[in-house]
């Protein structure tokens, strides 16, 4: 070996070290980096002896990041769900205390006891107006709470849309870039390390499945086997959001399904989309809020039927309404939906200092003896009376007003708890899993054991530099 080769030779070696290091500080510095990969230099020998760095491969567990997206969206779609259930809880007025539906009507009921004892004092009369009033507030409050949830849902789906849709754009730009940088030679890590970010964005929408392609291109697929993106454009997906979501408003239309290729699908088709947040937003509007919404409905329903007996207030006729009212009409089965919303006490309790016709009937037209108690104790007794409810949306049986709310508010609230429980268990999972992939991507005790090793070879070609060095010198004072 010639001088000249040894001193190039040690020169190549100092530039893969410096390039090295470069990369090892890299790593380090984007140890905590979200969707950044650990980076690796692959030297190789040159003709003449020395060394160049063939590649820098981005080094990612491929495993180990798609079980994490897949995480990611059951976290997506536990989270929804849970978020929903806490919300119909507060609706019913579980989270106040004294706010509940049950301690509405726990209030109604010692109002209509205390105005029995003394039908003659008006505000015992009022109070228990009042407090039906009270119960009806907190049910068309509890209504307007889940329609607004499946309007917020619908507006969640249009957004989830638009965020999958800009996300896979920006994945075949990337595709693109990437093509073109490893065509030219260049290092296409930072590329690569975008690309995981923009699709580790959207995981929690949909499952998503990345499929290698030639050239550095990936494919990318949901889970349940819909194509999003394969070559150059994604596939096109819509969704037209509603704007205000009505109890009336169920199926498509009136209410818009996800579109894939300007078609909208449904039923089975939509199980190629499930396991994220966009399916879970789908199931808030379109299967649990109207079921939130039926059960109301049902216990609306049960308060207007119960009270519109004549047999109960001799001065209703047939077919009027009594206590509570469908917006001042007696309510029917037939029109039950959206029933919780429009519920409302008899027009003629309305007026100002009309308490008597509790004591006297809701269609009295003048006052009745003070003391007559038997109506009020009648609208007590049945008020806790156990009757079979007109709605098919509860199971059968016989219940009381307060048997309804208590069972509503106890299904809700087991629901609200299973619901935190299997979001806990996701979160969990999705947590232990990115613990798993920071343990797999940047180590830094082994980078700064690699810098180390590192140092010494730059040292040691140092060293044959300076030996050479020392020769020539020799050489020349000769």
């Amino acid at each position: 070996m010639s001088l000249a080769a040894a001193l190039s030779n040690a020169a190549s070696g100092l530039a893969a070290v410096s390039r090295s290091t470069d990369i090892v500080s890299a790593n380090v510095a984007n140890a905590t980096t979200p969707g950044y990969g650990r980076r690796v230099a692959v030297q190789a020998a040159t003709p003449d002896g020395g060394v160049r760095i063939a590649s820098v491969e981005r080094i990612v567990s491929a495993s180990i990041l798609a079980d994490h997206r897949n995480a990611a969206a059951a976290v997506g779609a536990a989270g929804t769900i849970a978020a929903f259930h806490t919300g119909m809880e507060k609706a019913l007025g579980l989270d106040i205390e004294g706010g509940a539906l049950t301690d509405r009507v726990a209030t109604l009921e010692a109002a209509l006891t205390a105005a029995t004892s003394r039908p003659d004092n008006p505000l015992r009369l009022e109070a228990a107006v009042r407090a039906a009033g009270d119960l009806v507030a907190g049910i068309t409050t509890a209504a307007a709470s889940v329609a607004e949830a499946r309007t917020e849902a619908d507006r969640a789906i249009a957004g989830d849309v638009r965020a999958l849709t800009q996300a896979l754009g920006d994945v075949a730009r990337l595709n693109r870039s990437i093509i073109i940088e490893e065509a030219n030679g260049r290092s296409a890590a930072a590329l690569l390390d975008e690309r995981q970010r923009v699709i580790d964005g959207v995981a929690s929408i949909v499952p998503i499945r990345e499929v290698p392609r030639p050239n550095g291109r990936i494919a990318l697929f949901t889970e349940g086997g819909a194509m999003l993106l394969d070559g150059d454009s994604p596939v096109d997906l819509g969704f037209q959001p509603a704007g205000q979501v009505t109890p009336q408003m169920a199926g498509a239309p009136p209410l818009s399904r996800l579109s894939v290729g300007g078609e909208q699908i449904g039923g089975r088709l939509m199980a190629l989309f499930s396991g994220g947040s966009l399916e879970a937003h789908f199931r808030v509007r379109d299967e649990l809020g109207p079921a939130a919404q039926a059960g109301l409905d049902a216990l609306a329903l049960d308060l207007s039927q119960r009270f519109a007996d004549p047999a109960l207030d001799p001065t209703l006729v047939p077919g009027e309404p009594g206590l509570f009212t469908d917006g001042g009409a007696l309510a029917s089965p037939a029109a039950a939906l959206g029933l919780a919303g429009r519920l409302a006490l008899a027009p003629s309790l309305e007026v100002p200092g009309s308490a008597w016709r509790l004591r006297d009937g809701i269609g009295a037209a003048v006052p009745g003896p003070e003391g007559a108690s038997a109506l009020v104790s009648r609208l007590a007794e049945r008020l806790g009376e156990a009757r079979t409810s007109a709605s098919t949306a509860m199971p059968p049986g016989q219940r009381s007003v307060a048997g309804f709310v208590a069972e509503l508010s106890a299904k809700v609230s087991t629901e609200r708890v299973a619901a935190q429980v299997a979001a806990a268990a996701t979160g969990v999972r999705a947590d232990s899993l990115q613990s798993a992939l920071l343990a797999a991507g940047v180590d830094t005790d082994h980078e700064m054991q690699r810098l180390l090793e590192l140092q010494q070879a730059y040292s040691a070609n140092a060293k044959v530099i300076m030996a050479v060095d020392a020769m020539l010198s020799r050489i020349l004072e000769i």
